[in-house]
């Protein structure tokens, strides 16, 4: 068994022990509550700030999708109308490569 004088030295330092821990966690909760409310609003402009950066960065995101989108269809529609004067070559009867010209 423990001596009397060892039972009476872990009795007191429990009390120490148990103020440093009260004493550590209302210091980390302090840090993570806002002190004022200029620190609130000031998170929130960070928010509202970091939002609006991200939206401006979908959008043209999205432009440059609708700008590839743009491109891609008119060169299809010059494939398909290059097709049309081929088979329209083809269909009158005149053979040989299709030339393709400016138009005047």
């Amino acid at each position: 068994m423990s001596s009397p004088a060892s039972q009476k030295l872990v009795i007191g330092v429990i009390p120490l022990v148990h103020a440093r821990a009260i004493r550590l966690t209302m210091r980390r909760m302090e840090a993570l509550t806002p002190r004022s409310m200029a620190e609130i609003e000031a998170d929130k402009d960070l928010l509202r700030a970091e939002f609006a950066v991200l939206t401006r960065r979908l959008e043209m995101s999205i432009e440059q999708m609708k700008a590839k989108t743009t491109s891609q269809l008119a060169e299809i529609g010059k494939q398909s109308e290059a097709i049309g004067r081929s088979v329209a070559t083809d269909a009158v009867g005149r053979s040989g490569p299709l030339k393709m010209g400016k138009f005047r």
